[in-house]
């Protein structure tokens, strides 16, 4: 063969053998050189912090005071979960004050908890930061590029959408679907009730609440299409559970790719997320009506549209973006009202007066609306309301935030480079005494008797963020935990169970890791 012949090859494999090298250097860069530089310029700018080792950073030393942390049995009424949740924070501001640098893997993580750095992060200087690549690697297995994990003008075009589906207006549609679901649990504890012949009965809240929530979700985001909700509710569950266990070694390059068991099931329940979405969006868009559900407010920004039932806009989703949509409504809607009204059971079994108050304030309100139950309603739970605020203080669904440096730019008067993120601990900022008072640890709703603004600057209550990466589903979110306490309370006396055990671990979310045992027993 004539050796001109092979000169187109051999110049393909240089070129892939350059790529590779290329490659295989801003990896070498990126993991070796980039966490000596960023540590360097850091600390000669006064932020020091444990030292980190190759690759792992400081995760061994978090995976070590956590596991500590979590035998440590808690007090039922301890609300001091700092030492449980973040030792590491607790440990590392002793040392370090309370801005200081560690590691998670490659990525540096500032701790931030002064107020004026905060506002900056999350408001002043929002469009200079968004999700870290580590956060978008994790989320990517519940949420696709959904509009938590996105950034830039991605996560722009896809915040003009979805608040178009959460309008006030549009969420107050949504009332009578998520009572009928609560009143389905209350069908459910009455029959354990008659089973037990009317004596008090244990039930796990927490589980019972899930099934509700799910519920709430399935039927306002897909009405109709009820039963299909409920199998993606499923589906995200079990992800969710493998999520947690492949989390652990996240930061670790490449962990994702790696042909193990549990990447492989999760790569299945993506698989068949995706084409359960895939059909029932088809479907829909097939059918005679679009609908009134979450599902349908979104189709109406969907670019293809073969049936032309689409009124023509400028905000357009894809099928793909409607799908990560989707499983992102999914995720964050469920868990986040689940956890809050799981907690604020849990306080009010161990705070009566105030179950006794918000039972009142329940009652005497339905008795006023002749028991509609709607929007207007709601709005008058004022107890009730405080109540919710101060479960979102004490137990936070997220106990921290982590927002990444999209550019290179600048923080009170630090420099921070392009990739560095900042950790700002919600749960340390909710009970500090220096913000909240000597009983930052204690449950006292009356804090709240005025509103958020009136207990609070701006930036010491973070339970949905701030700024506009605000969660856009936190009216969606409150209205139904009021509904389901005040329902619940009309009807029960709630009491915590012997068998309840407090440990609450940071999985996703903030939960409870051994169940929500209660004892219920029907008001007279």
């Amino acid at each position: 063969m004539d050796p001109l012949q092979l000169l187109p090859l051999l110049l393909v494999v240089i070129a892939a053998a350059a790529t590779a090298l290329s490659w295989g250097a801003k990896k070498v860069a990126e993991f070796l050189w980039r966490p000596v530089h960023l540590r360097r310029l850091l600390r000669m700018q006064g932020l020091e912090g444990p030292r980190p080792k190759f690759l792992v950073g400081n995760m061994d030393e978090i995976t070590r005071m956590k596991e500590t942390a979590f035998h440590q049995p808690m007090e039922i009424g301890d609300h001091n979960l700092l030492q449980r949740i973040c030792p590491y924070y607790l440990e590392w501001s002793k040392l370090y004050g309370r801005t200081f640098v560690f590691w998670w893997g490659t990525e540096p993580r500032i701790t931030v908890t002064r107020p004026d750095m905060i506002k900056e992060i999350l408001y002043t200087k929002a469009a200079h930061f968004g999700k870290s690549a580590l956060q978008r690697k994790g989320g990517a297995v519940l949420l696709g590029n959904g509009l938590i994990m996105a950034n830039g003008s991605d996560w722009a075009h896809r915040r003009a959408i979805v608040c178009r589906a959460f309008k006030m207006d549009k969420i107050k549609e949504m009332v009578p679907s998520m009572l009928e679901s609560t009143k389905n649990l209350i069908r459910r504890w009455d029959a354990h009730l008659e089973l037990n012949g009317g004596a008090p009965c244990e039930v796990d809240a927490y589980r019972d609440l899930a099934v509700v929530t799910a519920d709430i979700i399935a039927t306002t985001a897909f009405g109709s299409s009820y039963s299909d909700g409920i199998k993606l509710f499923h589906t995200l569950t079990s992800i969710q559970k493998l999520f947690v266990q492949s989390n652990k070694y996240l930061w670790l390059p490449g962990s994702r790719l790696l042909p193990t068991r549990t990447n492989r099931k999760i790569r299945k329940l993506q698989r068949e997320m995706q084409a359960l979405l895939q059909d029932l969006i088809k479907a829909r868009l097939s059918s005679p009506s679009l609908g009134t559900d979450l599902l349908a407010l979104m189709l109406s920004a969907v670019e293809e549209d073969p049936g032309n039932k689409v009124q023509s806009s400028k905000f357009k989703f894809t099928i793909q973006q409607l799908i990560e949509e989707c499983q992102t409504f999914f995720f964050v809607g469920h868990e986040t009202t689940l956890m809050l009204v799981t907690w604020a059971m849990m306080l009010l079994c161990l705070h009566p007066e105030w179950q006794d108050l918000a039972r009142k304030e329940a009652r005497q309100v339905l008795q006023e609306s002749n028991r509609v139950v709607n929007a207007d309603t709601l709005a008058k739970l004022k107890t009730v309301g405080m109540i919710i605020n101060e479960t979102l203080r004490l137990y936070p669904p997220a106990p921290n935030l982590v927002r990444a440096a999209l550019q290179d730019t600048c923080v009170g008067d630090l420099y921070v480079p392009k990739g560095t993120t900042f950790w700002i601990p919600i749960l340390a900022l909710h009970q500090d005494k220096h913000l909240w008072g000597e009983d930052a640890h204690e449950f006292r709703p009356q804090r709240f008797s005025q509103g958020v603004s009136r207990a609070c600057k701006t930036y010491d209550f973070l339970p949905f963020s701030s700024g506009p990466r605000i969660c856009v589903g936190q009216s969606f979110a409150i209205m139904e935990a009021k509904l389901i306490l005040a329902m619940i309370l009309q009807h029960y006396h709630l009491g915590l169970s012997p068998r309840y055990k407090h440990s609450p671990v940071s999985s996703v979310t903030l939960k409870p890791g051994l169940g929500m045992q209660l004892m219920i027993k029907r008001c007279d």
